[in-house]
């Protein structure tokens, strides 16, 4: 209370904390920008070009002073009107990159239930990479998504690079990936081999066997923790910490434990993924013509040299075009890419619906249900073991959802009488009495 006491209030009551003000303006500058990077062999690492980090104001000050720099302004606006050609432009262009390149860059718009927008505004790179990059896009007649094709090439050398698939490319990180399975299954095994609840409790059950100690092997020496106590309660700590887990089960969310490792599994999987999306958008948006010949040398050139950009071998970056051409090939042909969910038509139960809800209510949401209701849905199923409303779930969520969104924004519901209501602030007490009637 004391401390509360010292703080200055406003008029309102509420505490002042002070006039901070954040660079959002700064902030917002480097959060849209992307540095090119490169494969550095002394540090075995890739790096930004120019050693420009984020949020480094001083080294892009000297950055900018070098003969080699470049600053590319991406989806240009002009300061006075009309905009609408470019409003319409750049729309285009950015319903272009969610359509085909949604699973690649694993865009999270639709699970989280936000509008999709560019990843980057700006490129900073040497200039001789912005010139060859342009010469594959004049070459190829590829100027009218000159911008799309940049921010392609930045997102997959960020995903590559950022997004760890260049780590998990390394066959040792791999056996990460391969053995989390099984691994996982001894866990769970050692939890329940010292699980003495039921022994305790008196009831019909095989004392569990005695844990003599713990040994921890590092590279350097092993530490053995011989008191019996002592090593149970890493075990313990360690069922603890998975009961604290999202479905507060520690033994669903340890057996989840591989399915972290499943976007890896996918990373491993990114350069036939961009090969494809590449493929869709160059073909299907008339940019090449495929109706002779389907995978013809010239698209597929244009691809590696793409791909390339992006810091992601072809075979070998040595390699003649003859054989990179051969590799895409074998990419397209022997790979499929797998389309992710945005929409799906599910049809609830309505008549069960309609016992705990107002008809209105139901009804405000249609059938086709977008992949946040879906996703919210999965997890209450699965959270609270039912998983047969998981449909009716999927409704619920998408309307509540919509509903937020017209209560943000003030647009509150009136009923028959007049009455100003809420559904969502009612809707929480009808959805538990709908699970506990299960």
């Amino acid at each position: 209370m004391k401390k509360d006491e010292k703080q200055t209030r406003d008029e309102k009551g509420d505490i002042k904390f002070g006039d901070y003000k954040f660079d959002w303006e700064r902030s917002n500058w480097w959060r849209y920008t992307y540095v090119f990077h490169y494969y550095c062999e002394s540090r075995k690492h890739h790096i930004p070009y120019f050693d420009l980090f984020d949020h480094d104001d001083e080294k892009l000050v000297e950055a900018r002073k070098e003969k080699g720099f470049t600053e590319v302004s991406l989806y240009h606006m002009p300061e006075k009107p009309p905009y609408d050609f470019y409003i319409r432009y750049n729309n285009w262009q950015l319903g272009i990159l969610v359509k085909y390149f949604k699973e690649v860059f694993d865009e999270r718009a639709f699970i989280d239930g936000y509008q999709p927008q560019n990843k980057y505004c700006r490129l900073i790179l040497p200039k001789n990479i912005h010139f060859e990059i342009l010469n594959v896009i004049n070459d190829n007649k590829l100027l009218p998504i000159r911008d799309l094709i940049l921010e392609i090439i930045a997102t997959a050398q960020y995903k590559y690079v950022d997004g760890g698939i260049a780590f998990w490319n390394d066959p040792e990180n791999q056996k990460i990936i391969t053995a989390a399975k099984k691994e996982t299954t001894k866990v769970i095994r050692l939890i329940e081999k010292i699980d003495d609840k039921a022994w305790l409790n008196g009831r019909n059950a095989k004392r569990p066997a005695q844990l003599s100690y713990v040994n921890f092997v590092f590279q350097d020496e092993s530490i053995r923790i011989n008191h019996p106590w002592l090593s149970k309660e890493f075990i313990e700590h360690f069922k603890e910490h998975y009961n604290n887990l999202a479905y507060k089960n520690w033994q669903i969310d340890l057996s989840r434990y591989p399915e972290r490792f499943d976007e890896n599994i996918q990373t491993r999987q990114f350069k036939y993924r961009l090969a494809i999306s590449l493929y869709n958008l160059l073909s299907k948006e008339g940019f090449f013509t495929t109706k002779k010949k389907l995978y013809p040398n010239d698209l597929l050139l244009c691809i590696a040299k793409i791909i390339e950009f992006s810091l992601i071998p072809v075979g070998s970056f040595d390699d003649p075009d003859e054989i990179k051409i051969k590799h895409i090939r074998n990419w397209l042909t022997r790979k499929e890419l797998q389309e992710a969910i945005t929409y799906l038509d599910v049809l609830p139960n309505k008549e069960r619906l309609l016992k705990y809800f107002d008809e209105h209510f139901i009804n405000y949401a249609g059938d086709s249900k977008r992949a946040d209701a879906l996703f919210i849905a999965m997890y209450l199923g699965k959270r609270f073991e039912i998983p047969h409303l998981i449909i009716d779930l999927a409704h619920l969520a998408q309307i509540m959802k919509s509903w937020h969104f017209l209560i943000g924004h003030r647009f509150p519901h009136h009923n028959i009488d007049g009455e100003i209501r809420f559904p969502e602030l009612i809707a929480f007490d009808t959805l538990l009495k709908a699970i506990r009637s299960k």
